[in-house]
């Protein structure tokens, strides 16, 4: 009670400067005044749009303790946006960082010092049998490398067969330890695979006895991860896709399948008439439900799973939720995340098949958390955005102040979009 009467009395000295900070804002952009939850935020490169630099990418989205924006996705930059839109340069002196490892990156996530850790793949050094393997690489909050990770700011682990192995998504646990969970190929079968660093880039041997573990489903088709997050309790989960099925996994924090989830650590489920990419994307909510992002002939499919893997009827009646397809003929989600109220939020792309010039737009939805469309966002839970004729959403996230960004492509160039979230 003492630490609230602090604040109390805190706030309320610092009022009038609050009030002050609310107008001059005001002033500086007025068309906030009367902008609702699902705009396009003034206050962000003037229209909410801002345009990242040639050569870099803007799919995977993270953001860090004061509000900046870090990107990557398919290059080997990072970039970091400052909360207004504008590139940071005091990020690598440019906004733009390389990534320490030689190849692509697919995944990015900001640790309690605002590190940056991207995930990837990279050749195999001096391995010939082995085409790719999993990279993860940290950078110190201005853009370096950082030396004490592995010496030289990144890893490279061959896992499983001779083929090709990457990393599709990265999350840090409590103590620092990195989680990398992504797909390993061998003879042409693939499978999840996962592995855990130790704070200093080392190889987690707590974890599966070598920091590393792969899955194989019982239908014995391949499967491809797509995502991991952490529950509260540090187990792992990971989402991806068997064939057209969603494929859900969860690991206790030693490595091993979690046998209360589903019994044996594994769900799949089969979104009728189908699914067109399997699971795509996942959050973990305060009270341990599993949500993952898809997509079916209904648009962009939402799943929540409760903790012991059967699907939330809570949530839609059966589990199920579904954002329609936005007045277009086929929407994709990239993006998913929940917000500090329980809400879903989703992003991708939407566009028509024939007869249309719009081409391709960003499509962001909204979810109460009982699986509606939320009316307070956009009217209709939905909005899409057009920036010039093929605008690409992928990813998403939500920042300090619960704003929403969506990352991907417009008029040609890497773009960010950040929209009110009221």
């Amino acid at each position: 009670m003492a630490g609230m009467a602090i604040r109390q009395r805190s706030s309320s000295r610092r009022r009038p400067l609050a009030l002050l900070g609310a107008a001059i804002l005001l002033v500086a952009f007025p068309s906030i005044a009367n902008a609702a939850a699902g705009d396009l935020d003034p206050s962000f490169s003037g229209d909410g749009i801002a345009f990242g630099a040639p050569g870099s990418d803007t799919w995977h989205i993270a953001v860090d303790s004061t509000g900046r924006i870090v990107t990557v996705g398919g290059t080997d930059v990072v970039t970091r946006f400052l909360p207004n839109g504008k590139l940071d340069k005091s990020f690598s002196g440019n906004g733009l960082a390389p990534v320490p490892f030689d190849g692509n990156t697919s995944s990015v996530a900001i640790d309690a010092r605002d590190r940056v850790v991207v995930g990837g793949s990279a050749p195999t050094p001096g391995d010939t049998n082995h085409q790719r393997t999993f990279a993860v690489a940290r950078l110190k909050a201005n853009g370096k490398p950082d030396p004490s990770f592995s010496g030289d700011g990144q890893v490279v682990t061959p896992i499983g067969g001779p083929l090709s192995d990457g990393v599709a998504g990265v999350a840090i646990d409590p103590q620092g330890r990195i989680v990398a969970a992504g797909s390993s190929s061998y003879h042409g079968d693939s499978e999840f695979a996962v592995a855990r660093y130790l704070a200093n880039g080392g190889p987690d041997n707590s974890f599966s006895g070598d920091g590393q573990t792969r899955t194989r489903f019982p239908n014995d088709g391949d499967t491809y991860a797509n995502a991991v997050a952490l529950d509260s309790k540090g187990r792992i989960v990971v989402a991806g896709t068997e064939g057209e099925f969603f494929a859900i996994a969860r690991y206790t924090s030693a490595g091993n399948l979690d046998r209360a989830f589903s019994q044996d650590g594994m769900v799949t489920t089969n979104l009728h008439p189908y699914s067109y990419n399997g699971a795509s994307t996942l959050a973990v909510d305060d009270l341990n439900r599993i949500v993952v992002g898809g997509d079916n002939s209904n648009g962009m499919a939402v799943v929540r799973y409760r903790p012991n893997g059967t699907l939330d009827p809570a949530f839609s009646g059966d589990g199920v939720a579904s954002t329609t397809r936005f007045g277009y003929d086929v929407s994709l989600n990239y993006g998913l995340a929940i917000d500090g109220q329980g809400r879903i939020v989703a992003s991708g792309s939407a566009w028509r098949m024939t007869g249309d010039d719009t081409g391709v737009v960003f499509a962001l939805a909204r979810l109460t958390p009982q699986g509606a469309l939320d009316p307070s966002f956009s009217q209709d839970g939905r909005v899409t955005t057009s920036i010039g004729h093929d605008a690409w959403g992928r990813g998403l996230a939500l920042d300090p102040q619960g704003r929403i960004l969506v990352g991907g492509t417009g008029k040609g160039q890497p773009v960010l979009a950040r929209y009110l979230s009221g």
